[in-house]
């Protein structure tokens, strides 16, 4: 709920959510804790018109993978 004290309106969202039964690799607090996050991000978004659209749980996290052209930099050649 956002309170506003200059006119004494409220705003308020709710964030509801459905957790599966089981989720491979996750207990069943982890399972809890994501669904109620994930419930409680969601709402916060719609209150603020917050766009996720650059969600850090969507993009790609990955290492890069070194190729056969990439070589190990020696220190001497950046002295900082």
């Amino acid at each position: 709920t956002l309170y506003d004290i200059e006119d004494n309106t409220t705003v308020t969202v709710f964030g509801l959510a459905r957790e599966p039964l089981t989720l491979k690799g996750q207990s069943e607090p982890q399972l809890t804790g994501s669904c109620s996050s994930y419930a409680r991000k969601y709402a916060l978004n719609g209150l603020f018109c917050i766009d996720d659209s650059k969600d850090i749980d969507s993009m790609d996290n990955t290492a890069p993978k070194r190729t056969r052209r990439s070589r190990i930099v020696k220190q001497e050649e950046f002295p900082f």
